[in-house]
């Protein structure tokens, strides 16, 4: 009996195990799983500080919608530098953020340690596009900033407990074959925002070049 039980409990481990390497290996650009994939509702970009704390408010009382808050920021960071920094600060975490130094927002801004990374947004562009749905390498990552969905890849083993006020996400770009971990953190007012992200902008392939038009030789 006892042998029997301890069998049984191999196999559960080893199929629990071979499900959650399942999960992992899924990009929701490539495979749209109901079970694995979850897609966060499609919105314009904000084009102001208030507008952005206000879709950040209604969005991010979950993990995921703080990690599409973050996203948004980065795309905006590709048209307007200066308002996008603001964003970002806002939707850190508060041990990511600094007083004092370089005023970004209201005398905050990121811990030094984020500097590289986000000042990466602009090396790669596509990348920060490639998070966009509808985005591929052929099409250059198009990104339409009035209608922006992001998917993510569900996760639940080999996490944080939620109910604790931690949990980490997984944002699926169209140019990698990988989700990109986000780990996030709940504040005092059920506002989830950001606590590390260096893998966003990671291993993206580059667009694919247009073949040359070749057909008029005059």
């Amino acid at each position: 009996m006892k042998y029997t039980i301890a069998i049984l409990t191999v196999l559960a481990l080893v199929l629990g195990h071979t499900e959650a390497a399942a999960g992992d290996a899924v990009n929701c650009y490539t495979v749209k799983s109901k079970k694995w994939c979850k897609k966060a509702k499609a919105e314009a970009l904000p084009t102001s500080v208030n507008q952005f704390i206000k879709m950040r408010d209604r969005l991010s009382t979950d993990p995921w919608g703080g990690a599409q808050m973050f996203l948004y920021a980065l795309m905006v960071r590709l048209d307007d530098k200066q308002l996008a920094d603001k964003m970002l600060v806002l939707s850190l975490a508060a041990d990511q953020v600094q007083k004092g130094g370089k005023d970004i927002y209201k005398g905050y801004s990121w811990k030094s340690r984020w500097t590289y990374h986000i000042e990466n947004t602009k090396k790669y562009d596509y990348c920060v596009r490639s998070y966009a749905s509808g985005s591929s390498p052929k099409n250059d990552y198009a990104l339409n900033s009035k209608n922006v969905a992001i998917w993510f890849r569900k996760q639940t083993s080999y996490n944080y407990d939620r109910a604790k006020g931690k949990y980490k996400v997984f944002a699926c770009s169209s140019g990698t074959s990988t989700c990109r971990p986000i780990t996030l953190t709940r504040n005092k007012k059920g506002i989830w925002k950001v606590t590390e992200f260096s893998s966003v902008l990671a291993g993206c392939r580059k667009p694919e070049k247009a073949p040359a038009d070749n057909s008029d030789e005059l």
